[in-house]
């Protein structure tokens, strides 16, 4: 359930799923990707102390995320439709968000730069450089290959086209193996690695010794499904 979650993220956002979704998550913080998802284990803050690190934030509308599937709609009394879902493989993810808000680091090296003076740092950590945070949203899972939601039809669509509303009226069919309804919180983050950058070849320049600096850099590695 986790990787297949992971897994969707990565493909439709080239961004490494929080898990759970809406776990505490800013800018700063270092983890380990485990099963395609970054799991927290402190900040940076803990190595560079209160140093600020500028940073900016964009606001965007909604998203609706799904993995590789097939839906049909079909038309219930009282206003009412049915949604089925049919996924390629076993615990299909559905995401639908609202009121997103992207958050970047912009002084990466020089955050980097102050990683990079501590011993006591692990290049195996990961660094959120970017995290995206929705005020509400719905995430189900299902086990089976095929799911239904039936439930008021602009509940339904705005569900589907990433505008989740009211879901007290709504109705999940389906092996459902996770469902967070209504919650808000970070769901994704980019992350950067402290890497070697090589030798400076300072010598050329002048007497200077050689130093292999270590920079923040980005990690791209795909998360497999």
């Amino acid at each position: 359930m986790k990787k297949s979650y992971g897994s969707t993220v990565w493909k439709l956002l080239r961004e490494y799923a929080i898990w759970q979704p809406g776990a505490p998550t800013e800018l700063g913080d270092f983890g380990l990707i485990k099963d395609g998802c970054f799991e927290r284990i402190g900040n940076i803050r803990d190595y560079i102390g209160d140093v600020v690190i500028k940073s900016k934030a964009n606001t965007l509308d909604q998203m609706s995320l799904r993995s590789d599937s097939t839906w049909s709609r079909e038309g219930k009394p009282e206003k009412k439709v049915a949604v089925t879902l049919e996924f390629k493989k076993n615990n299909g993810v559905l995401l639908s968000a609202k009121g997103i808000e992207v958050s970047s680091f912009l002084e990466m090296q020089k955050a980097g730069a102050l990683i990079a003076q501590s011993p006591d740092w692990d290049r195996s950590w990961f660094v959120v450089t970017s995290v995206r945070h929705a005020d509400r949203f719905v995430l189900v899972i299902s086990k089976d290959l095929k799911a239904a939601i039936e439930g008021p039809e602009d509940t339904i669509d705005g569900l589907m086209q990433g505008d989740p509303g009211d879901m007290s009226q709504v109705q999940l069919m389906g092996a459902i193996q996770l469902k967070l309804i209504g919650n808000a919180g970070p769901l994704s983050v980019r992350l950067h690695q402290m890497k070697s950058r090589g030798p400076s070849f300072r010598h050329l320049e002048g007497s200077d010794e050689d130093v292999d600096e270590l920079v923040l850099t980005p990690y791209l590695a795909g998360v497999k499904e």
